[in-house]
């Protein structure tokens, strides 16, 4: 038998497609226990192929600590843990794709209290007015597509957020992404409007 020097392992980067990451790329990495890649600071922050082309100046990838810890993307002003902008790639619970297709297919309108009733579980804390006071919720067109865009207080925690939802046919309304924006009432009159421009400059990959 020849002398064959031995393998030397070596780390493989893979540079997953956003058409994987929309059919549940997240999903399948974790439950084969493969550990998401860490943020590259060179690249637009990006969840299930929906990046945001600007970030606050000065704002920089963190660990998350508002909520979903471990899949969610976090960001935060320099040295400032009071708010952050947050981004995460879900798989949609079959009880909501109805409502969220009616929703992402009608005209952009304000959700009235039936539509409201039908994301309970959906929309973070919207339960009961003890616990979360809603402050607007509606639809509307941004790059191109149709999203969700609910505002509030969480009054448990004393914290208020912007909430973006995507979802399309695209993928069968199978997944979507959140983009929020987390602030104590002092860090969200501070950066509340650069904040939402942020996360308004979404782009489709």
């Amino acid at each position: 038998m020849d002398y064959q020097e031995p393998i030397t392992p070596k780390t493989v980067h893979i540079r997953y497609s956003s058409d994987f990451r929309r059919k549940g790329g997240q999903t399948f990495l974790a439950a084969n226990g493969i550990e998401p890649a860490k943020e590259n600071p060179a690249e637009f922050p990006i969840a299930g192929g929906v990046a945001l082309k600007q970030l606050p100046q000065g704002w920089r990838f963190s660990e998350p600590k508002f909520y979903h810890k471990g899949t969610a993307k976090q960001y935060n002003p320099p040295n400032d843990g009071s708010c952050a902008i947050c981004m995460q790639y879900e798989t949609m619970r079959d009880k909501f794709k109805p409502a969220i297709k009616r929703l992402m297919l009608a005209p952009a309108h304000a959700l009235d209290e039936k539509e409201l009733a039908e994301l309970i579980g959906f929309i973070p804390n919207y339960k009961d007015k003890s616990e979360f006071a809603l402050h607007s919720a509606s639809t509307k067109d941004l790059a191109g597509k149709r999203v969700l865009i609910v505002e509030g207080k969480n009054i448990a925690i004393n914290k208020k957020f912007y909430w973006l939802y995507v979802s399309d046919p695209d993928v069968g309304f199978g997944t979507y992404t959140k983009i929020w924006f987390v602030a104590t009432a002092e860090a969200w009159e501070r950066h509340k409007e650069e904040a939402i421009k942020s996360i308004h400059s979404i782009e489709f990959r």
